[in-house]
């Protein structure tokens, strides 16, 4: 459950994760220096949340060349 404070608008439930709240999205170099965070409700696709996670990535890190992913951000994503 979420804080109070929190906007509920920001917040959701991934019925395959049984979670409630919110996904981190989290774009380091090879360094593990940070690049980027995104930040989105529980109810977001993981691959839809990770597009907008390069893509910002991509907007601070123009030169970055190749990309590490988990395997469950395979297919349309990588497409």
């Amino acid at each position: 459950m979420g804080a109070d404070t929190v906007g509920a608008d920001s917040r959701g439930y991934d019925a395959g994760k049984k979670i409630n709240g919110r996904k981190r999205f989290i774009v380091t170099d090879t360094l593990g220096l940070l690049v980027t965070v995104w930040v989105l409700a529980a109810s977001w696709q993981d691959r839809d949340g990770a597009k907008g996670a390069l893509v910002a990535a991509t907007l601070a890190a123009p030169s970055m060349r190749h990309i590490f992913a988990d395997q469950g951000f395979a297919g349309r994503l990588v497409d």
